[in-house]
């Protein structure tokens, strides 16, 4: 008896329908081309007779489903499902799922139903959701639109219907947008760490000779940062082959790195402008940040060292080349390897975290460009492309922040023809020879700053 099989059917659209067998599986049509589409139209109507088993973690109800509606063998679905979605949004995508699941088999257990039954359902889950978010006020309009994106992504990929496209989601989703608060909007305005305290607590730890090599290292990362506004990933990634010392024409030494990649958005974009530049400071050798890279790099003998990082280069020809070198910030036990940006981020932390508890690397590059602002008296979108951040609305968010009192007190004095990294150093520069330091600068005597060496 055919009464019980159902045929494959052309739509009014010339498509041609796949047919279920009597065990809920899919026969899919040898002329369909979804086998071959990655992104499936939504065709609720030609798939309101498939079968869904509920109660699957989420990379089994993709899995499953795709090599059901593809008509594809397990482990070619899985590689479909591994080309879907990013390694990066699939944890996310898992934890809301998992949300939807546990409310489904709560509410309607783990019975197979249909395919429509089962959008029926997501989107009475997400209706639920959105009401009861509007109503409590209790969550982010950012974290409730994830949940709902996540599910409803989820579904279309894995059966090729979007549940979240319904009419009542989406005005209820509209709805939500504008009653909740949103992330951006709640983003508290820290006050900037107080750098002459920052300064002297480094001060105070005494003769860079005397320190522990892993204190000096984080001791080194602290004031990189101080100096340059730059993230750790940026200080990581600044190698021996690419860091180089040299005087410039007022006798000053300064420190050139070359980041061999970097999250720094702007610095980025152009390679020629990926340089951090650090200013020796003659007054006080301790907060000095190339007197600490110098002692720093004794602690390491050159054939302890391992060159782990293979960079592009020229050779003496100017032709491309590859070099192997190593990170500037090593591991302390022999062989001395290029250490992780996490171990650079946590070491700052612990060394920062003395003068205030939960102070760390972006809490100190978030006071720099504020002192640096009150001292120029720059405006927001010139402070912003000055500090990197392509978007002047990034740097009102997070930059425009109280500036301590001790520290416009202590900035009044200071000249703007000194370099931004003596500045955070005001209460070492002599007051009495902040004027005499003026005018030698006009006269680019290349021997004035040894008279100022402590």
């Amino acid at each position: 008896d055919d009464s019980s099989v159902n045929h494959p059917t052309t739509n009014t659209s010339g498509d041609v329908v796949p047919s279920t067998t009597t065990d809920g599986g899919i026969r899919p049509s040898i002329n369909s081309s979804r086998q071959k589409d990655i992104h499936i139209t939504e065709r609720l109507h030609s798939t309101q007779k498939a079968m869904v088993q509920v109660g699957l973690d989420w990379r089994d109800f993709v899995t499953s489903n795709i090599s059901a509606y593809r008509g594809l063998a397990k482990n070619d679905a899985e590689k479909v499902a591994q080309r879907l979605w990013a390694p990066t949004t699939v944890p996310g995508y898992k934890g809301e799922w998992k949300k939807f699941r546990d409310w489904l088999i709560g509410k309607h257990g783990t019975e197979q139903i249909t395919q429509s039954v089962f959008i029926k359902r997501a989107q009475e889950w997400m209706i639920q959701r959105l009401q009861a978010a509007i109503d409590t006020k209790n969550i982010y309009y950012e974290d409730i639109n994830d949940e709902i994106s996540a599910v409803s992504g989820t579904i279309q990929q894995a059966i090729g219907i979007r549940p979240g496209k319904d009419a009542t989601i989406q005005r209820l989703r509209d709805r939500a947008k504008t009653t909740l608060l949103s992330r951006k909007q709640t983003k508290k305005q820290k006050s900037s760490i107080d750098v002459p305290a920052l300064i002297e607590l480094i001060d105070n730890d005494g003769n860079n000779k005397d320190l522990e090599t892993k204190k000096l290292r984080a001791k080194l990362i602290a004031l990189m940062i101080l100096d340059s506004a730059a993230r750790p990933d940026s200080i990581r990634n600044c190698t021996a082959e690419n860091t180089k010392i040299e005087t410039t024409a007022t006798g000053r030494r300064r420190m050139i790195c070359i980041p061999t990649s970097t999250k720094d958005q702007a610095l980025a974009k152009d390679k020629t402008a990926r340089r951090l530049i650090f200013y020796e400071f003659p007054f006080r050798k301790n907060i000095c940040t190339l007197t600490t890279y110098d002692e720093y790099k004794k602690r390491f003998k050159n054939e302890d060292i391992v060159n782990d990082l293979e960079i592009a280069g020229l050779d003496e020809k100017g032709k491309p080349t590859k070099k192997t070198t190593h990170t500037i910030m090593l591991t302390i036990p022999r062989p001395h390897r290029s250490i992780k940006a996490q171990t650079v981020r946590s070491e700052c932390r612990k060394y920062l975290e003395r003068l205030q508890q939960g102070t760390g690397p972006a809490e100190l590059r978030k006071a720099v460009p504020s002192l640096i602002q009150y001292i120029e008296n720059a405006k927001d979108d010139e402070a912003a492309k000055k500090f990197r951040w392509q978007r002047e609305d990034t740097f009102k968010t997070w930059y425009k922040v109280t500036i301590p009192d001790s520290i416009k007190a202590k900035l009044k004095d200071i000249d703007k023809e000194f370099p931004t990294a003596w500045k955070l150093r005001c209460k070492y520069i002599p007051k009495t020879q902040v004027h005499t330091l003026k005018e030698r600068y006009k006269t680019t005597n290349k021997q004035f700053i040894t008279s100022y060496m402590k």
